[in-house]
């Protein structure tokens, strides 16, 4: 994570709201160059598809989440997926 001096994952981290709202008029890359220059880590939400994974790849590293990778899942059912 990045090194702002607050605790928790959230205190070092910029998360962009959604990848659908914030890539068609590329304030992203504005967050992204921001985050940096603060050395925050950038999240980004609502990957949906793969064109918007690349996207987010064309841009820089980035951590993320989104139906891309898989819908919501409750404590019990990831506690069985990682068992398995």
């Amino acid at each position: 994570m990045g090194t702002s001096g607050g605790s928790g994952p959230l205190a070092s981290s910029v998360l962009l709201p959604s990848v659908n709202s914030t890539i068609s008029g590329h304030p992203s890359r504005s967050i992204i160059v921001l985050a940096d220059s603060l050395s925050l880590d950038v999240v980004a939400g609502g990957i949906e598809n793969d064109s918007e994974r690349a996207m987010l790849k064309k841009l820089g590293r980035l951590e993320g989440h989104g139906y891309y990778f898989g819908k919501p899942l409750l404590s019990c059912q990831v506690a069985h997926r990682l068992a398995n």
